[in-house]
Order: C-alpha cells, then sequence, then structure tokens
C-alpha cells in the first residue's frame, strides 16, 4: 500500500457489520468510533468538532470479510488502510411537502455546489480484534489510554483548488480548509487486476496553522499532511423544487485535521521580494 494515503486507527465496533452481493462480489461495512488523539488536539479544536469520530469501513476484501463476520458491538479493533471517498446522490426530504431534493439541485450553502456530496470511509489492508469490551465507558477507557496511536492519517496530494479560509467563535479562530486529489493503485488481495483511482478529502487546519497555509496554498500545490479523523458536524440550507420551501439540512462529515502541514510544491513559488523587485524595474 502505498504511504501517501495511509490511516491507522484503533476503534470499537458501534453497529453490527452488515453484508451484501454486489456485481463485483461480497462486500462489507462496519460503523466505527474512534477519538482524537492527544496531539495539538486542544490548539486546533474550535468546538465544531467532536471529541468521538464515528466513520465507517467497507471492504471487498475475503480475509478482512471474514474478520468482520466475527465482531460484535463494542469489540475493540486495529485498522490500517487508507482513506476513500465516493460520490453519492444525497437527497433530503422537503418538511413542508414531502417531496425528496437532490443536494446538487436544492442547495444553496456556499453558492451552487458541484456534486450531490461524497461519502467518506476507510478501506481496511489489515483489521485486527485487540480487545472485547463490555460497556461503551469500557471501549472509551481503552481508547483514551491508547490515544497517542488510535488516531493517525498521512496524506500526499494536490489541492484541487484554492484554499478556503474563514473564522470561528465570533471570529477568535481562523480557518483554511481545502481539498485534495490523492491518486492510487490497488489489488485485491487473490487478484490479477490493478484498480487506479482518485480520492477527495478535505483537510482543515486551525489557528495561526491555518492563516500560514491560506497565505501559502494555493491550485496544484503538493502537501504532505500530518494530521488525524475528524468528525464535524454541518448545516446546509434546501430550496424545495416543488413548493419553493427553504429547510435546513443537519448532518455529520468525515474530515482529515491538519497537525502538520509541510508544503512540497508550489505552482508559482515567487517569492514577494522577487516580485517588488519587478515591479520597481518597471516603474
Amino acid at each position: 500500500m502505498a504511504r501517501h494515503n495511509y490511516v491507522s486507527v484503533i476503534a470499537f465496533v458501534r453497529k453490527e457489520p452488515k453484508f451484501k452481493d454486489t456485481i463485483d462480489g461480497r462486500s462489507g461495512i462496519i460503523g466505527l468510533t474512534t477519538i482524537m488523539s492527544g496531539r495539538d488536539y486542544n490548539k486546533a479544536t474550535t468546538g465544531y468538532q467532536l471529541n468521538s469520530v464515528s466513520f465507517c469501513a467497507r471492504s471487498q476484501e475475503k480475509e478482512i470479510l471474514d474478520i468482520m463476520d466475527t465482531l460484535e458491538v463494542l469489540d475493540i479493533v486495529e485498522i490500517t488502510g487508507f482513506l476513500a471517498t465516493r460520490e453519492k446522490d444525497k437527497k433530503a426530504e422537503c418538511p413542508n411537502c414531502g417531496a425528496s431534493n437532490r443536494r446538487i439541485d436544492a442547495c444553496v450553502a456556499h453558492g451552487k455546489v458541484k456534486s450531490g456530496g461524497n461519502e467518506i470511509f476507510i478501506y481496511p489492508i489489515t483489521l485486527r480484534l485487540k480487545k472485547k469490551c463490555e460497556t461503551e465507558q469500557e471501549a472509551f477507557e481503552y481508547l483514551h489510554a491508547n490515544k497517542e496511536d488510535a488516531n493517525r492519517v498521512f496524506l500526499l496530494g494536490n489541492l484541487t483548488g484554492p484554499p478556503i479560509s474563514g473564522v470561528l467563535q465570533n471570529g477568535k479562530k481562523p480557518y483554511t480548509r481545502f481539498q485534495l486529489a490523492i491518486n492510487r493503485k490497488y489489488c485485491p488481495k487473490g487478484g490479477n487486476e490493478v484498480y487506479e483511482r482518485t480520492d477527495y478529502p478535505w483537510v482543515y487546519s486551525y489557528g495561526d496553522k491555518s492563516i500560514e497555509d491560506f497565505q501559502n496554498l494555493e491550485k496544484g500545490a503538493l502537501v504532505f499532511i500530518d494530521g488525524a479523523l475528524q468528525a464535524r458536524k454541518f448545516k446546509e440550507q434546501y430550496v424545495c423544487g416543488t413548493c419553493g420551501q427553504e429547510y435546513d439540512v443537519r448532518g455529520r462529515t468525515l474530515e482529515v485535521l491538519s497537525y502538520d502541514t509541510e508544503y512540497l510544491r508550489l505552482p508559482n513559488p515567487i517569492g514577494k521580494d522577487e516580485e517588488e523587485e519587478d515591479d520597481n524595474t518597471e516603474e
């Protein structure tokens, strides 16, 4: 597995695994919960993130599916794998007339959206049972005892567009967010075909680091992210295509919190001093 998209988490089973047969074979999904690591989270937190991080793991690998099939709610597992995304046609029902509205048509937040939304999940390469717990408190205590290793993400990719900045907590907490394009190749165990695809996770940075990211990054920049999975609540506004009613749609999303953003290659690495020198020459 390429190290430019690497996730390592310790989590407990939140929902029992589900399986189904598809054209490509049997697939499984399991709901999991981990926590934020104990690194620089207190400096990064804004109050919008959730201390616990719920996410899903999906797989079509027989070895992984066999282990999934043995898991029960509150089992502690250790997963290594990669962060995967896929487009999803999200919909929400109008509370006024009951009509179903597609996000790509009805969502007005931040202008016209470009897609119906993304599903973000972990694709495991390894999955191991670590411990069986009797209560959720016991499971969380185990995670906090291993918080340094519970939630780690390493990404290498290019920005799909310019970074976006904003402020939270009444202007006291700046943030920068940007989307990465991460290419990967993988071959399922026992298979001969190599698959190629691109994943598009969103990355957030906060505080002084976010200001530095916004000032330095631009579309096409190659960056390395040392971070963690984070869950965030969101609210979007829809306009019903049937009755014209405006209504809010709330949910949760999975993203990456950047503890450190390393700038590996910038599209236009010209410095301000050089720009000022050129301007003086022209005058």
